[in-house]
């Protein structure tokens, strides 16, 4: 089909191509199916092959979207061979099973390998000339191609990549370039309809024949512009004549019977060879030279028909649709049958597991082992998702007499649909084994499945009384009592933490299971970090040293990623950033990542004062838990985003997302605590010492009778400040001999840095000024040692105040100025605000001319705009007390006595002012 009638979508693969040169860069087409999307990637693609570009291309078929990887094998394929052979072993073997030129075998495949090999592949194809990726109908694309190419598009930096994906519309996208790629880097482009004088060349060349105005235009409104639409409709027309004018079309309602009734006019024999193509793996097409010659003469009559086209040789369907009619017009006999033909062929064990999975329609034993074998297969070749489903049919397929297969493959498909997040299906399957007459051990199985499913959507009591159900029930349910140490830790019960946690070694050490030993000692180490007792290094590197990656039970967290929150907790925070980024990442690629890391990243980022980077892994953390329906995690990363988005002073945004977490306060543990972080960070940036403490005096009333946690209870530092400047000292001293006892216990930087910042506050309310200007200089280098530059900062902004209080008028204004410029760069600017508004109380007393300082201007001017002082307050990100502070003393310097008099004085100052 000639491309008539689309010079703005020309246009955008220009820009496309002129930006991919340079380094990455997106366009995305989105549009209703049969609008012309394919045919303009064709285009897109003969462009890019005439500026030197090299192009690969693959597509997503609703047939093959439970197929796994089969995208990429079709996008590897067109690699050539010598790209392959630079690649390490592992990843060249990881290429080779993906293609399918290889089996797993006992080197089982992961995603992080297959999307490191696909990396380097691009990366070295890039440097040699620029290069444009094509994905057609990305909406198909299954779970597993979306991680990995998500994997490597968002680790493009400067390779010379164009990335071009085709939409249909209104389903869903699943690679959604615009998060993978840097602002601006994508453009979004929706392909609209043809125009009458655009859709009749079309027409002409598909139809061969001429087309009439009054033809062509009752073409374009029944068709509503769509080409593939129109073409169809022609076709029928052709055959049968067009009615009078004033008679309907012969055009069925829904165009894609159009689709059905063409398919249906070919032979037999010919929608036979069809059914083998739609039902066979590979979007890529069929070589003709792979066909015996009555398949290849099946596929010229199809098209002939227009079914299907013709290039290079190969053959492949014009279009999903037409894929589409030759199965929907398929019997289910046939259909079963043909399956059957290709699992007899499959060479890969989870190949033929996928074709008997839906060839067979009742209980058969033999089929069920082959399915378990092949999600084992499906695992290995890494395709989680795949793995779920094969384990799910293979449970459906067991006889009544095979119960222990049953339960082991009920058990498995639960536990695996919950990892890849199909809670639904997996509660589902938990049901079905209810009549399948358990074992205590798969009675108490279920329990810890549907405790996992509670946690989840975050009902931690009932999950706690399940978890010790089954526990009562079958005591070496070990599974249950890891997630027991977990829970019960995160609640508070340390002390019922660490009981489970002992008794669990005791028994594993017993039986010898070095992998679940490995994760009992490493849950154990977390539950006593959070008990306040330090960490156990010990613990750590013995369950590291346990650790098998291999047996890391679903949805549990590993030894080695609980070393990485360990690593961040006691504050070596380089290190720890690169731990869970990697960590982070195997998430990923494995289809597990919920966010929770990312929370993680945020406490760290939070700490060392990146407010911008915390608020990206708390956004991102939100978008992931969402995905994942994990709501109580969706609603602690919003609630720990109001709090920095508190600490920088957003109050409307802070706002919005207290408003988002509403009645939801009340649901996972923490929440109201974050809540309440995020109306103390914003009521103190905002100098209201007295609602801050009202925000956190019941909060800083149990750390004063149960004992202070630094990592849970960072905020209490603010709110040592907030009771400190709101008259309520003895709370302040308390608070700050908290954190004065921990720093001693822990010896951890950053807890010293924050204790002695307490210290300093308290001292500086206390009127002891001296001592708290030594508390900061003190605190000063404990931050720079820890890296904590926000807290930093506003030590110097309470140094910098002590200092002015003490008319050290130099050292003060060298502290200060350093305090503005540091929390600028932060972009905290209400505190920013507050450290100019402090160093131009120095600078007021050297004035002698009475001018205005810069922020007594600022708000001048907005009054005399008309603001009201909590406008002005508002505008500003500063206190109403503040506000009226600056206008006091501007009416004294103006020597005014009413707002009215402002604008007048502004424009004529006072005489020798």
């Amino acid at each position: 089909m000639r491309l008539v009638g689309r010079d703005h979508e020309v246009a955008s693969f220009d820009r496309l191509l002129a930006r991919a040169a340079d380094g990455p860069a997106g366009l995305v087409l989105e549009g209703e199916a049969g609008i012309g999307k394919s045919i303009l990637l064709e285009h897109a693609e003969r462009a890019a092959h005439e500026r030197g570009f090299a192009v690969l291309r693959t597509q997503g078929t609703e047939a093959e979207a439970g197929w796994s990887l089969l995208p990429l094998a079709d996008l590897l394929g067109e690699v050539p061979e010598q790209h392959l052979a630079r690649l390490p072993a592992p990843q060249r073997h990881a290429m080779d099973v993906v293609r399918r030129h290889a089996e797993p075998g006992d080197r089982p495949v992961d995603q992080g390998t297959i999307a490191a090999g696909l990396r380097s592949v691009i990366g070295d194809l890039a440097a040699e000339q620029p290069l444009l990726l094509v994905v057609d109908d990305e909406h198909w694309l299954d779970a597993a191609t979306a991680a990995v190419l998500g994997h490597v598009v968002r680790r493009l930096r400067t390779d010379r990549v164009g990335l071009l994906t085709a939409r249909r519309t209104p389903e869903p996208s699943v690679l959604e370039l615009a998060r993978l790629l840097p602002d601006g880097a994508v453009e979004v482009l929706r392909v609209p309809p043809l125009t009458l004088g655009a859709l009749r060349p079309v027409l002409e060349e598909r139809l061969g024949v001429p087309v009439s105005r009054a033809t062509l235009t009752r073409i374009h409104e029944a068709a509503r512009g769509n080409p593939l639409f129109a073409v169809e409709i022609g076709k029928v027309l052709v055959a049968t004549g067009v009615p009078p004018i004033g008679e309907p079309l012969p055009v069925p309602d829904d165009v894609q019977e159009l689709i059905r009734r063409r398919v249906a006019g070919l032979s037999a024999e010919t929608r036979g060879t069809l059914l083998r193509l739609a039902l066979g793996p590979g979007s890529g097409g069929v070589p003709l030279g792979s066909l015996d010659e009555p398949a290849a003469e099946h596929l010229t009559e199809a098209a002939a028909a227009g079914v299907v086209l013709v290039e290079a040789r190969t053959a492949r369907f014009a279009h999903p649709f037409h894929a589409a009619a030759v199965i929907a017009g398929a019997t289910d006999e046939q259909r079963r049958v043909l399956r059957r033909e290709l699992a007899a062929k499959a060479t890969a064990v989870d190949d033929r597991a996928r074709y008997l999975a839906s060839s067979t329609t009742g209980p058969d034993e033999d089929v069920a082992a082959a399915l378990e074998k092949g999600a084992a297969a499906a695992a290995a070749r890494g395709a989680p998702v795949d793995a779920a489903h094969l384990l799910v049919r293979a449970f459906e397929l067991t006889p009544p007499a095979g119960a222990v297969d049953a339960e082991r493959r009920g058990l498995g498909a639960g536990a695996r649909l919950l990892q890849v997040g199909e809670i639904e299906a997996a509660l589902a399957v938990l049901d079905g084994l209810a009549g399948r007459g358990l074992t205590p051990a798969g009675r108490a199985e279920v329990l810890r499945l549907r405790a996992e499913e509670c946690f989840i959507r975050d009902d931690y009591d009932a999950g706690v009384r399940l978890l010790d159900e089954a526990l009562a029930l079958h005591p070496d349910t070990h599974l249950a009592a890891l997630d027991l140490i977990a829970v019960r830790s995160e609640l508070g019960d340390f002390d019922g933490a660490r009981r489970v946690a002992e008794e669990t070694i005791a028994r594993l050490e017993a039986e010898g299971d070095a992998p679940l030993l490995a994760q009992a000692l490493a849950y154990l180490a977390m539950a006593q970090h959070r008990a306040g007792t330090g960490i156990d290094w010990n613990l750590v590197e013995r369950a590291l040293a346990l650790e098998d990656p291999e047996r890391v039970p679903p949805n549990f967290d590993r030894p080695r990623t609980l070393a990485a929150y360990l690593t961040a907790y006691c504050g070596r925070f380089d290190e720890a950033r690169a731990l869970l980024r990697e960590e982070q990442q195997d998430q990923e690629l494995a289809g597990i990542d919920d966010g929770e890391i990312d929370t993680v990243l945020a406490w760290l980022e939070m700490l060392s004062g990146d407010f911008e980077q915390a608020a990206v892994h708390l956004d991102h953390g939100r978008t992931l838990s969402d995905l994942a329906s994990a709501s109580g995690l969706f609603l602690s990363c919003t609630s720990t985003l109001a709090v920095v988005e508190a600490l920088r002073g957003r109050r409307e945004r802070v706002a919005e997302l207290l408003a988002e977490v509403g009645e939801h306060e009340g649901g996972r543990a923490g929440i109201p605590k974050a809540v309440m972080r995020a109306r103390l960070a914003l009521a103190l940036a905002e100098g209201r010492h007295d609602d801050a403490w009202a925000a956190a005096e019941e909060y800083a009333e149990r750390i004063e009778h149960d004992g202070l946690h630094p990592t849970l209870d960072l905020w209490s530092v603010d709110a040592v400040e907030a009771a400190a400047a709101s008259g309520h000292a003895e709370h302040a001293e308390r608070l700050a001999a908290s954190w004065e006892e921990r720093a001693a216990a822990l010896g951890y930087p950053w807890v010293g840095a924050l204790a002695a910042r307490c210290r300093a506050v308290v001292r500086a309310h206390g009127g002891d000024l001296a001592a708290a200007v030594e508390a900061c200089d003190e605190a000063l280098v404990l931050h720079d040692e820890a890296g904590m530059a926000f807290n930093r900062a506003r030590v110097l902004l309470l140094k910098g105040t002590c200092e002015r209080r003490l008319r050290r008028w130099s050292a003060a204004r060298a502290t200060l100025t350093e305090a503005v410029a540091e929390l600028e760069r932060l972009g905290a600017a209400v505190w920013a605000t507050r450290a100019r508004d402090e160093l131009e109380r120095i600078g007021t007393r050297s004035r002698s001319d009475g001018s205005l300082t810069p922020s007594e201007q600022r708000v001048v001017e907005l009054a005399v705009e008309g603001l009201r002082n909590k406008e002005i307050a508002t505008a500003l990100s500063v206190s109403v007390h503040t506000v009226e502070r600056h206008l006091s003393n501007a009416f004294t310097k103006l020597g005014v006595t009413r707002r009215a008099q402002l604008a007048t004085r502004l424009a004529t100052p006072p005489e020798g002012r």
